[in-house]
């Protein structure tokens, strides 16, 4: 009787991705088999979204919230005998486990405790989604064909999830995350070479300027020229004011033919006014450690014996953002392969498995 009555009573969604200075929320009621009265948050500071998460939660019985699982310690292991998680995984540490189709997707309890209890007077958590488990609804949406091998990648931010799979066969997974950003070193500005002047040191550069000043005037003294040496001067510097304006002149003529020359031949070759942004290199630095790692990936799957002459034939990428285009054509030339790149929102993807799994 009650779960009859369920039906009839609106839902809250909730998907949260927490990162630092980077906090996102989704949150969206469903009633009558849709969504409606979507939301989204993005706050710096989490203890914002968790008092706005507490506040829409009051205007609802029956709500359930996800969160984006980004920890490192995350492991897909192609075999459903969980005995079989230490020939594969080295790490020692206690794990809990899900099966996804003909693998166990393993991750290690002490995040799963961590962020249960830190949801507890927050609402609960209900679901704690891995990149390797939305890597693998997405999968299962492109009906993949039984007889081709197919490398899946799922990328949001710096988190990446990949897996080989023929058909709804899972053959190998693994789970990395990046280190974002690119150190730059500017010469020039070491600390260490910077001057500093103390209160005693004041008194000796005061004497020292005195001492010059005095100097100084003597030399001006002994140095003062008489009338006929004043005379000469006069006729010198009148030749040489003479001279100063001649070259002045041919300098303004020299000024006005570059002036001319830029104006017939426009600004193609002003290389000042071409920028390269901070924010355009870390993010193809980024894109391209990824594109190597796919890489290296491939060729470790190429030597795995298990799969001895099998090839890859196609290469799906699921992602949040964009990649660098250059970064994908050197993929594609290292590889043979062209990537089919397919873009997602990773709230909308975690609140659609969310509806699925309490359907």
């Amino acid at each position: 009787m009650l779960s009859f009555l369920k039906k009839f009573v609106p839902k809250l969604f909730v998907s949260i991705i927490l990162k630092e200075n980077e906090n996102s929320l989704k949150a969206a009621r469903y009633f009558n088999g849709r969504f409606t009265k979507i939301v989204r948050k993005n706050y710096e500071d989490p203890k914002k979204l968790f008092a706005y998460l507490q506040q829409i939660e009051k205007k609802y019985l029956n709500y359930r919230i996800s969160l984006f699982l980004d920890s490192e310690e995350q492991w897909l292991v192609p075999s459903l005998n969980t005995s079989d998680f230490e020939n594969f995984i080295t790490t020692k540490v206690s794990v809990k486990s899900i099966v996804l189709n003909n693998a166990r997707l393993y991750t290690a309890t002490e995040h799963i405790d961590y962020f249960e209890g830190f949801f507890e007077d927050k609402g609960g958590l209900d679901f704690l989604f891995s990149p390797l488990a939305l890597l693998y609804y997405c999968v299962q949406k492109e009906k993949l064909e039984n007889d081709k091998i197919a490398l899946c990648v799922y990328k949001h931010a710096n988190n990446l999830a990949l897996m080989a799979c023929k058909g709804k066969d899972i053959l190998i997974g693994e789970f990395k995350i990046f280190e974002r950003g690119v150190g730059l070193e500017l010469d020039g500005f070491d600390k260490t070479n910077e001057e500093i002047i103390s209160d005693d040191d004041e008194p000796i550069q005061l004497e020292q300027e005195t001492q010059e000043q005095i100097q100084s005037e003597e030399q001006m003294n002994e140095e003062q020229p008489s009338e006929e040496e004043a005379t000469q001067e006069v006729g010198e510097s009148q030749e040489s004011e003479e001279q100063l304006g001649e070259e002045q002149n041919e300098q303004t003529e020299s000024e006005n033919l570059s002036e001319e020359l830029s104006n017939e031949f426009g600004n193609e070759f002003d290389l000042d006014k071409e920028e390269i942004g901070f924010d355009d290199v870390d993010s193809f630095s980024n894109d391209m450690e990824i594109c190597n790692y796919i890489i290296a990936s491939i060729q470790k799957f190429y030597n795995d014996t298990r799969y001895a002459g099998d090839f890859i034939d196609k290469l799906l990428i699921f992602t949040n953002e964009d990649i660098n285009q250059s970064a994908l054509e050197f993929l594609e030339d290292e590889i043979f392969l062209t990537p089919q790149i397919k873009s997602l929102n990773t709230l909308d993807l975690m609140m659609e498995l969310m509806q699925e799994e309490v359907k």
